[in-house]
């Protein structure tokens, strides 16, 4: 029997009845389907299976960390800001970034929804955040993060060139002296 003769409630039915661990056996041969269609059924109608779901809050809970991670470090390396201006990203509005922030009498500031350009220097250290650094790599745990991310704040502050700075490194602009070789070496090296 193809999917038309099910309406579209009947198969998300189906899916979260699966979902909520009823045998997939079950249920197609009361709704006399194969296991192929209740498959296609959960793609077509882009469900997640709880597995995925779990994965995903998952890796929600390790951005939130990550999040943290680098307010810890911009306290603990520059100075604690009065306020961070965000967008109203899971990231952002997480309890426990909040709480975090809170403790630390850090206001948080909200620019309004879809609007980037309100916020451009950090929209743009966000895209090269995740072009750079959370698309490259998968983490397996919270030490992970922490580390990996401890090396590329320190990259990305010291060493790598930035557009408006003349595509100058922060050292270079500073008038420190910079040996890349060696920042190469310690970057293979790790």
């Amino acid at each position: 029997m193809s999917h038309k003769h099910h309406p579209k409630e009947a198969r998300i039915r189906a899916v979260q009845q699966q979902d909520g661990g009823r045998p997939a056996s079950e249920i197609c041969k009361e709704m006399n389907i194969t296991p192929g269609t209740l498959k296609r059924w959960r793609d077509q109608l882009h469900l997640l299976a709880p597995s995925d779901a779990a994965l995903i809050r998952e890796q929600e809970k390790m951005i939130e960390h990550m999040a943290r991670v680098l307010l810890e470090a911009m306290i603990r390396e520059q100075a604690q800001p009065e306020n961070v201006r965000s967008d109203n990203g899971s990231e952002f509005i997480a309890e426990t970034v909040q709480e975090f922030m809170a403790a630390n009498g850090i206001k948080t500031l909200y620019i309004d929804p879809g609007c980037p350009w309100q916020n451009g220097v950090i929209e743009s250290y966000n895209s090269c955040f995740r072009r750079e650094f959370a698309d490259r790599w998968w983490f397996h745990n919270y030490d992970d993060i922490a580390v990996a991310m401890g090396d590329w704040l320190w990259d990305y502050n010291r060493y790598r060139p930035n557009g408006s700075l003349g595509f100058k490194t922060p050292y270079e602009y500073a008038g420190k002296p910079i040996d890349r070789r060696a920042h190469l070496l310690t970057l293979v090296a790790a």
